[in-house]
């Protein structure tokens, strides 16, 4: 995805409206793999500040995945909003910034950075989705299963009984 800005390139104060479409390639995230179906949108304004181009945009997109706790395939809508600076290449910055060259911003690692940035770690199908059950699969949203959940890690069952009500009445 790249902007032209050889129009406000060299005039401070000039700005031009972003208006772009663009499809992006699936992304590993956590283990989960989100898939963009439709064209991701783009929307803002780009500002020459004399020492920068500040980009403000608007990004409108849907991605599918799969539920962290359950596995169900879900599809989420994503708008966020995000404001960055690109500086020129001949700039003698000494630390981490957007760089462009020439008469074009690309703006696809800033985009996918702010989609990453926007996520949360784990993604549900519903706030209150109960999961799998870890013993024998079932979907807990569906019922519950006939499995037998007591089991203790036999490492922990010294543990027990550490937080049993103990009776502070009796007289010694």
């Amino acid at each position: 995805m790249k902007l032209d800005v050889s129009s406000i390139k060299n005039s401070i104060g000039a700005s031009i409206k972003i208006n772009l479409k663009a499809s992006l390639e699936p992304i590993n995230f956590y283990g989960s793999k989100l898939t963009f179906e439709e064209p991701l949108h783009l929307q803002g304004e780009a500002i020459n500040t004399g020492e920068s181009i500040l980009i403000k945009a608007n990004i409108k997109t849907n991605y599918k995945t799969e539920c962290s706790r359950c596995n169900k395939p879900i599809q989420k809508i994503l708008e966020i909003e995000f404001c960055e600076e690109f500086h020129p290449s001949s700039s003698s910055l000494n630390y981490d910034v957007n760089i462009f060259e020439g008469d074009e911003i690309k703006l696809d690692k800033v985009v996918i950075g702010n989609i990453i940035l926007n996520i949360p770690m784990k993604i549900l199908c519903s706030y209150d989705c109960k999961g799998l059950c870890h013993i024998c699969g079932k979907d807990l949203n569906s019922g519950k299963c006939n499995c037998e959940n007591r089991e203790t890690d036999s490492r922990f069952a010294v543990l027990k009984d550490l937080f049993t009500v103990q009776d502070t009445d009796k007289e010694v």
